[in-house]
């Protein structure tokens, strides 16, 4: 994707003499061949080295970090005196925030080599801002309001950088998928959504802050026990380059047409997930008065399925490939929304059931773009491209979609037209994923018989 074609003639030359050269085995010299193949074959990881647990550990506490203001900012906001209106800029501020600064963290990634620093600095700021959410010069003014919401957001860019980290620690170990290792702030999320809601209905908000400032202490200390190898590895592509430097790459990179159309598709895509995300349980609340209860078990329901589809993610790429993997979720996500739009106040009860495919949707989907981004981007540039990847799903997709499917379903009084008009989107990026999507390796040989020097 951001190699360009001579990359890919060069990869295709140099896999045709495969069996002549004896490919780099980057630090797997001590696994022989035998050994080697079997494990790209099944994905089945050696062993949990104290690496894996420490990543595994840290996606938990980076998310139980977020869990509180990210699920419940709404409601607190709300109870503090804000109106819907008011709630919705908000909501704007942070998003217009993080489409600016997400890339620009990723670049000052790149540019030092050292995202695990970085990390703590983003922890660090959020946890500071955070406190400002309750002083009274904040609540009594709108104005502060939306400045507070602008800086932190910006400086609230972890899940970006722990996605590099994440791939970094798992870059050489065969069978140690993103998704498995992403699945453990799955867990967080469910466990984190109910222990804070239970906590604030007992304590009040001020156990939100609490749970988020305590789990931000965690977080920095297992930041501060990050693997020392580590760093040497994140920082590979050549030690701290200069500002100037980066941002000539940055140039390149966004003038590479595949990796516009990757980031369009990518785009597109979280636009529709907006839609089970946001207007669903919107249109339960609204056109079929769903008790929350109700509302409280799909989201369980879909919670549950990314557990399987995150664990199986590394082994499905390895075996169909980037494109075959991101088809099935994008087909399964046009039969879910066009499935969305036949239910009706009687028949409300099919969301459940509609609901497992959620696990196909976001469970695939989410980890083969990280992995595809990560493996097409070069050394160094691997931070500035997940950093635009998270910004164009999460933010311009998912976040100002999210804004969009409201405004249209508020002038629209029925979600059933953005159900439709989802499926067609999803479709259009179907379209571009066969079209345009250029193959990357997905087995550590292929990666390690395929490797190219990187253009300066």
């Amino acid at each position: 994707m951001y190699r360009g074609s001579s990359s890919l003639a060069s990869s295709a030359e140099m896999k045709k003499g495969q069996d002549q050269e004896k490919p780099v085995t980057h630090g797997m010299d001590d696994i022989d061949d035998e050994a080697k193949t079997k494990l790209d074959s099944h994905g089945e990881p050696t062993k949990l080295t104290y690496d894996l647990v420490w990543i595994k550990l840290l996606y938990f506490g980076n998310t139980l970090r977020d869990v509180g203001w990210g699920r419940f900012q709404g409601v607190y906001l709300n109870s503090v005196g804000m109106t819907p209106a008011q709630n919705g800029l908000a909501r704007f501020a942070g998003l217009f925030a993080k489409t600016f600064c997400g890339p620009i963290w990723g670049l000052q990634a790149d540019r030092c080599g050292n995202p695990v620093g970085l990390m703590m600095l983003s922890v660090v700021l959020t946890g500071l801002f955070m406190e400002l959410y309750r002083a009274p010069v904040v609540i009594g003014s709108f104005a502060a309001l939306l400045l507070v919401k602008f800086i932190r957001s910006g400086a609230n860019c972890g899940g970006t950088l722990l996605d590099l980290i994440a791939m970094a620690t798992i870059e050489d170990r065969a069978g140690a998928g993103y998704g498995a290792q992403r699945i453990a702030g799955s867990v967080a999320w469910g466990f984190g959504s109910y222990l804070v809601g239970h906590l604030i209905d007992r304590y009040g908000w001020s156990a939100m802050f609490s749970v988020t400032y305590l789990c931000s202490g965690g977080v920095l200390v297992l930041l501060a026990a990050a693997p020392k190898h580590l760093h040497r590895k994140v920082s590979s592509g050549g030690g701290r380059r200069s500002t100037l430097e980066v941002f000539r790459g940055y140039g390149k990179f966004l003038n590479d047409p595949s990796a516009r159309i990757f980031l369009g598709l990518v785009l597109l895509y979280g636009v529709a997930m907006a839609l089970p995300e946001q207007i669903m349980f919107l249109q339960m609340e609204r056109e079929f008065e769903t008790p929350k209860a109700s509302m409280g078990k799909i989201t369980l329901i879909g919670t549950l399925t990314e557990y399987p589809a995150f664990l199986l993610s590394n082994q499905l790429i390895a075996r169909f490939g980037h494109q075959q993997l991101l088809m099935v979720a994008h087909v399964t996500m046009a039969l879910r929304l066009a499935l969305m739009s036949t239910v009706t106040k009687a028949t409300q009860g099919r969301f459940a059931v509609i609901q497992g495919l959620h696990g196909i949707c976001f469970g695939f989907a989410w980890p083969t773009i990280v992995d595809y981004s990560y493996r097409s981007a070069p050394k160094s540039l691997k931070a500035t491209a997940q950093g635009v990847v998270s910004t164009a799903y999460y933010v311009v997709g998912a976040g100002f979609g999210s804004v969009a499917w409201n405004t249209a379903y508020g002038a629209l009084g029925t979600a059933v037209p953005c159900y439709r008009a989802g499926a067609l989107l999803v479709a259009t990026s179907a379209a571009l994923l066969v079209a345009f999507l250029e193959p990357v390796p997905t087995t550590m040989k292929e990666r390690q018989s395929e490797a190219v020097p990187e253009e300066v």
